[in-house]
C-alpha cells in the first residue's frame, strides 16, 4: 500500500490521509484562485445593473457542464443570462472575433467564457473595442493571454492557488462557489461527470470533487442527467466513475461530434421530466451512431493495411496479429 501511494505522490502520512479520505475541508478558498475577486465582483455588478450576460462554452462533456454550472449559478443570483455553444463543423473550436461581434450588436455588456479561451488574444482585443467585458474561466495551456476584466486560471503563474489540475467546470464550480457564498451541493453532478470526462487526474480537488458528485449522482442528480442515466441502463445500479466515463459522457460527446452539442447544455438545464427524457433518448441514438460509424472506419482502416503491407514495414507483424486477433 506504501508503494502505491507513493508512486500517486503521496509520500507521507498527510498526502496518504487527503488522498484515501478527500474530505470538503481540504478544498481551497476559491477566491484564492487568480482574478476570482475581480471576476465575481464585476459579474455581482452585472447582476445588480441586470446587464446582459453571455456564458460561452465549448461543445465537449466539459464544456457543455461547465455552461449548464455557471447558467444556473447566475439564474439563482436573479440574472437571465443567454448562453452559446459553438458548432464543430461552422465555429470551430475557441471564442473568434465574430460570436464577439454578434454578441455586441445584441446588447451583451459581459462575456463569460467557460472551459475555453485563454488564448483569444483577437476576440479579446474585438470585445474591449466593442465595449462587452470579458471573464475568461479556462483550465488549459497559457501562452499568450487575451486582454480581460477577468483571467480566472487554476495554473495561472504565479497564483497563490495550489492545486493546477482542475477541468474547465471544475473551475467554474469554484467561480459558482464565490459567487453563491456557499458550497453548490446542486451542481456537484455535473462537476464530477465532466472532471471524470475530461481524464484530469483523480488527486487533490478533483478526487474531493468526484466523490462527492457520484453520491449527488446517486442520490439526487438533476433531472437531464437523472434521464441520462435511465436511458443508460444505469437506473437500477449504482453511477461509478467507471460508468460515468465509459456510458453517460460518451452519449454527451457524441451529440457534439455528431449534431450540436447545445442539446448536452439543455438537458443539464431544463425542469421538464419529459423534456428530459426525449433529449436523453436523443444523445443515446447519437451515441449508436457514433459507434457504428467507428466500427466502419475501424474497419475501413484495417482493410486498407491488410491490402498494403508495406506500410508496416518489417516490424508490423505486431499490427498483423492484432488485426487477425480482431477479426
Amino acid at each position: 500500500m506504501a508503494r502505491i501511494l507513493t508512486t500517486r505522490h503521496c509520500a507521507r502520512v498527510e498526502s496518504a490521509e487527503a488522498f484515501l479520505q478527500a474530505v470538503r475541508s481540504s478544498l481551497i478558498d476559491p477566491m484564492l484562485m487568480h482574478d476570482m475577486p475581480r471576476a465575481v465582483a464585476r459579474i455581482r455588478q452585472a447582476i445588480q445593473a441586470q446587464e446582459p450576460i453571455l456564458v460561452y462554452g465549448d461543445y465537449d462533456v466539459d464544456g457543455t457542464a461547465a455552461t449548464a454550472i455557471l447558467v444556473r449559478t447566475l439564474r439563482k443570483l436573479g440574472a437571465d443570462p443567454a448562453w452559446f455553444i459553438p458548432s464543430r463543423f461552422t465555429d470551430g473550436y475557441g471564442l473568434h472575433t465574430n460570436i464577439v461581434q454578434a454578441a455586441a450588436e445584441q446588447g451583451v455588456k459581459l462575456l463569460i467564457t467557460v472551459d475555453t479561451g485563454i488564448t483569444a488574444v483577437e476576440a479579446g482585443e474585438a470585445a474591449k473595442a466593442l465595449g462587452v467585458d470579458l471573464i475568461v474561466t479556462d483550465h488549459h495551456h497559457i501562452s499568450t493571454v487575451p486582454d480581460a476584466v477577468a483571467l480566472v486560471h487554476p495554473a495561472y503563474p504565479r497564483s497563490m492557488y495550489s492545486f493546477h489540475d482542475l477541468c474547465g467546470a471544475g473551475v467554474v464550480f469554484k467561480l459558482a462557489q464565490a459567487l453563491l457564498g456557499e458550497f453548490p451541493e446542486d451542481l456537484l453532478d455535473l462537476v464530477a461527470l465532466a472532471t471524470v470526462a475530461d481524464q484530469v487526474p483523480l488527486v487533490g480537488e478533483n478526487r474531493v470533487l468526484v466523490k462527492e458528485g457520484l453520491k449527488r449522482l446517486n442520490s439526487e442528480p438533476n433531472l437531464g442527467l437523472e434521464a441520462l442515466i435511465a436511458v443508460a441502463g444505469l437506473a437500477e445500479k449504482r453511477v461509478t466513475s467507471t460508468a460515468a466515463a465509459f456510458q453517460l459522457a460518451p452519449r454527451i460527446n457524441a451529440v457534439g461530434r455528431l449534431a450540436h452539442a447545445k442539446r448536452a447544455v439543455e438537458l443539464f438545464l431544463t425542469e421538464d421530466p419529459q423534456e428530459a427524457l426525449s433529449i436523453a433518448r436523443e444523445l443515446n441514438v447519437y451515441n449508436d451512431r457514433r459507434k457504428a460509424l467507428q466500427s466502419q472506419v475501424e474497419a475501413e482502416a484495417l482493410a486498407q493495411i491488410e491490402a498494403h503491407p508495406k506500410w508496416l514495414g518489417k516490424k508490423g507483424w505486431w499490427w498483423r496479429e492484432a488485426a487477425g486477433t480482431r477479426a
